[in-house]
Formats: structure tokens, C-alpha cells, sequence
């Protein structure tokens, strides 16, 4: 199992995308509840395989989310991809990445939003509604909260020289 997670830890830190800090990350905790686990010799190999198995289903969610974060997305949604009960799920989901759903989920569709800015063809309606957010007024909201800036003052600052430009 170890030796599986760090390959795939080494295949997200060789991405080259937008969600490989969030992609490390999820690996790394997962690896680190690996060694958690094998370091309490009180604990059961069922009870390891169960968590195992946990994790397995929250990559899932995790790689559902990637997938699909265009569309309008519900908790059952994602808990339903990892096999896991809503309540239950948002638990482990927290305890896996360090955020709630719903903030993953808003990450990845900001992220992706960032990227589509580059094109100057689009507007923000544009890129909200490729990026799944019901309305330009949730996505400019969303984007300032996680950004600290507004869409337009982002988008203002990739024409920017190189050492003032913002990184994506």
C-alpha cells in the first residue's frame, strides 16, 4: 500500500496542472494516516483495511469533483461517488483534506476559472458558467473570498509585466 501511495504521490507532484498543491496535499495525508495507522500497533489489520478503504472512496470523491465541477453539485453527489453516507462523508472528507466539501469544490472551480481568464474572449458569465457556479454574482463573491481580489482586478493583472503579473 505504501509503495502505491508514494508512486502515486511522485505521479501528483509531476503534474503540471492547477490542482496539484491540492492533489499533494490529499496524498500526503493520506500517506501520513498510513503511518499513523502501522505506528498504533493496537490497532487492528481489519481496522486498517476499513480505513483503507475509506480513503480509496474519498479518492474517488476527490477525482468525481475534478471531473465534474463544472456542473452543479450536490453533498449527495460527491458523497454518493465516494459510496459513503452525506454525514459521514463530510466528516472524513474534512479529516482527508482540511477543508469542507463544498471549499474543495470552490478551489477547484476558482482554479479552473483563473486558467479560462487567460482567454480574453471570455466574460466572467462566461467563465462562471463553465466553471459551475449558478450566477456571476456567486462566482465574483466566491473569487474575492478565496482570492482576496475581484475577477476584474485579477483579470486586469495578467496583462501586467512579468514581475508584477500573477501566478496561476
Amino acid at each position: 500500500i505504501a509503495s502505491e501511495l508514494f508512486e502515486s504521490l511522485e505521479a501528483n507532484f509531476n503534474r503540471d496542472d492547477e490542482l496539484r498543491p491540492l492533489s499533494i496535499k490529499a496524498k500526503a495525508l493520506e500517506l501520513l494516516s498510513l503511518f499513523l495507522q502501522n505506528a498504533d500497533s493496537a490497532r487492528s489489520v481489519e481496522d486498517s483495511s476499513v480505513t483503507h478503504k475509506v480513503w480509496s472512496n474519498l479518492d474517488q470523491a476527490i477525482q468525481f469533483i475534478h471531473s465534474k465541477y463544472a456542473e452543479r453539485l450536490t453533498l449527495e453527489d460527491v458523497a454518493g461517488a465516494a459510496g459513503l453516507s452525506a454525514n459521514y462523508f463530510c466528516n472524513v472528507f474534512k479529516s482527508y483534506t482540511g477543508t469542507t466539501v463544498f471549499n474543495y469544490l470552490n478551489k477547484v472551480r476558482i482554479t479552473r476559472a483563473k486558467k479560462l481568464m487567460l482567454d480574453r474572449e471570455l466574460n466572467f458569465s462566461q467563465i462562471a458558467e463553465q466553471t459551475g457556479f449558478p450566477s456571476i454574482h456567486m462566482f465574483s463573491r466566491t473569487f474575492k473570498r478565496l482570492e482576496g481580489l475581484t475577477p476584474s482586478e485579477c483579470k486586469s493583472s495578467i496583462g501586467r509585466s512579468k514581475g508584477d503579473k500573477m501566478h496561476f
